[in-house]
């Protein structure tokens, strides 16, 4: 599904830390796109993704090596311990005490370009005074840092905006140096983290009971299954908030530290705690590993057992829990018209001239949405495009953005309030998590559990941010909470427009350029292409294919059709607004 399987692997001599980039982008293939038939087509080219892994086979340490050789290679081995042979050669550069107490799983810091290594000659010691042989001496590398993954596998950019150190020390050893003092977790560059970490979904079970979450997690390729299931049974990760539930109060584990693939079936065995789970709540739990572990495909072998070997594999024969993402449609305001743009036509569904000034931003469905209007206020429009009242209790608003079903979402003008209307009903949460930031783009998930915000700087910085939080809803699908805990996706500043892809994946552009970014979320960023001056961004099906559409300061929208590496063409000029709706 994502291209994660290794094809055609290649075994290095040796690594040398800067191994090929792999930056792992969900494509999605479709029928042939009818629109336009004619006019002016503009190519933005994007690099393409390799979809293939190097393996890594690292040497020790050479004897005679010299500090700054030493950290060298405890550098290039690194990528090997989380890809294939757990830090067995990386630790032959450490101490025999230092190999105890390193703790290398607890954090991997991902970070850019080449490390830069130096010896630190004010911590020098010698053997003996007036000695100019040293026995001990420090060696800082430094490198610029871009996100860190935990322990749990959780990605976030959070603090990492510049240039980092870390301190080692090295002693001799009979004759040869090692390093005897290190800080716990591995630094790898960002080309060798797509070689060795895997993105897998977690499928965790929104807490209205009715969808499935994608929770995106790193973990390392040796032992990703082991780790995906093991995250699966603990409790979501801390920024969905009360979007997702957990599972079994901790009352249910794996039942062996493993799972293995034995003749192609893949084995999880868990413990007696799951039989306490109604035959209900086992098929969802059935159903979520074997979507995480099949990448959102139950299309594979899995044999799930509980350590009395009673076998649960066939649990969720009847259950179908997926993550709910019905196709949208693409809707724009342009030429005092709102339309419908679902096949190889442009349908006019109602004259609004005159009625909203120069619109700003639009929420639409099959059943009506609303326009953010000129003077900042969200007039709710009918189906047919009749006026049907103010939003939000005719309170400016900054911000507009369609949800799931016919929901409206909405950014108050200080940035201080997120609201929703839905069924007649409006909510307001508070955006205090914030720390009074301007909301300067934001967008809600497909299956509606989930928004990711970018924010401003502080005034006189450039501290702004793109964060995700968890939205709690309860059974009837209604907002009910924002999660307080967010996550730092990205440190960007300036960030005009942003949309989720798909479930997994978010494109975001920067104001004034012809540059974005994009991400399997919380995840690495990588350089998007975009149409020069995007003001707003929706993911939609057009003739049945998934296209990113971009509109841009002068009216004209593009659209890239069915991949992230696809050429822009132009769909409509004089377009005020766009959306995506159900």
């Amino acid at each position: 599904m994502r291209g994660n399987a290794p094809v055609d692997p290649v075994k290095l001599v040796r690594a040398v830390g800067a191994v090929t980039l792999t930056a792992a982008l969900m494509l999605v293939s479709g029928c042939s796109m009818g629109l336009p038939t004619s006019g002016p087509v503009e190519r933005v080219t994007l690099s393409q993704n390799e979809d293939h892994r190097v393996y890594i086979d690292p040497q020790g340490p050479s004897d005679g090596a010299e500090p700054e050789q030493i950290v060298e290679g405890f550098i290039d081995s690194l990528p090997a311990g989380p890809q294939s042979d757990g830090f067995r050669v990386v630790r032959e550069f450490l101490t025999d005490a230092a190999r105890k107490t390193w703790k290398p799983d607890s954090r991997t810091v991902i970070y850019s370009g080449e490390p830069r290594i130096s010896r630190r000659a004010d911590q020098m010691e010698t053997q003996s005074r007036g000695s100019q042989s040293a026995s001990r001496v420090g060696v800082t590398v430094s490198y610029d840092q871009i996100g860190v993954v935990d322990s749990r596998g959780v990605y976030s950019a959070e603090g990492s905006t510049g240039s980092s150190t870390i301190d080692l020390r090295l002693v001799k050893v009979n004759g040869q140096w090692r390093i005897s003092s290190l800080p716990d977790g591995i630094s790898i560059a960002q080309t060798g983290f797509f070689q060795v970490f895997r993105q897998v979904e977690l499928y965790q079970l929104a807490d209205s009971g009715k969808t499935l979450i994608p929770d995106q997690r790193w973990f390392p390729w040796r032992q990703w299954r082991t780790l995906a299931v093991r995250e699966l049974l603990r409790e979501p990760a801390s920024w969905l908030g009360d979007a997702a539930r957990s599972v079994g109060d901790d009352g249910i584990s794996l039942a062996m530290d493993s799972v293995p693939v034995s003749k192609g079936v893949v084995q999880v065995k868990l413990t007696s705690g799951v039989m306490a789970l109604t035959a209900a709540e086992r098929a969802k739990l059935v159903r979520r590993i074997r979507l995480t572990l099949g990448d959102g495909s139950g299309e594979y072998r899995l044999s799930v057992t509980d350590d009395a070997g009673q076998d649960l594999s066939g649990a969720d024969e009847h259950e179908s829990i997926v993550i709910n993402q019905p196709p949208r449609h693409l809707y724009s305001l342009a030429n005092n018209f709102i339309l419908s743009i679902a096949s190889n036509n442009l349908v006019r569904l109602g004259d609004v001239a005159g009625r909203f000034g120069e619109a700003t931003g639009m929420a639409f469905t099959s059943r009506g949405g609303a326009v953010l209007r000129s003077d900042n206020i969200v007039e709710c429009v009918t189906k047919d495009t009749d006026s049907c009242g103010t939003l939000f209790g005719g309170n400016e608003v900054s911000l507009l953005r369609e949800g799931i079903d016919d929901e409206v979402w909405a950014v108050s003008k200080d940035s201080s309030q997120i609201m929703v209307h839905r069924d007649g009903q409006e909510r307001r949460f508070s955006a205090s998590f914030l720390e009074g930031r301007q909301i300067t783009a934001f967008d809600i998930s497909p299956e509606g559990s989930r928004a990711v915000i970018a924010v401003g700087g502080r005034r006189g910085s450039n501290d702004g941010k793109v964060v995700m939080i968890g939205i709690g809803r309860d059974s009837s699908q209604l907002p009910t909470s924002l999660s307080s805990h967010a996550v730092t996706i990205s440190n960007r500043s300036d960030i005009a427009a942003m949309t989720f892809y798909n479930e997994a994946t978010i494109v975001y552009a920067v104001r004034d350029t012809d540059g974005g970014y994009q991400q399997m979320a919380p995840g690495p960023e990588s350089a998007q292409r975009l149409p020069k001056g995007t003001t707003e961004l929706v993911s939609a099906q057009i003739d049945q294919t998934l296209s990113l559409i971009a509109l841009d300061s002068s009216g004209m929208v593009r659209y890239s059709r069915a991949s992230l590496n696809a050429s822009w063409r132009v769909l409509d000029y004089q377009t005020d607004a766009i959306t995506s709706g159900w």
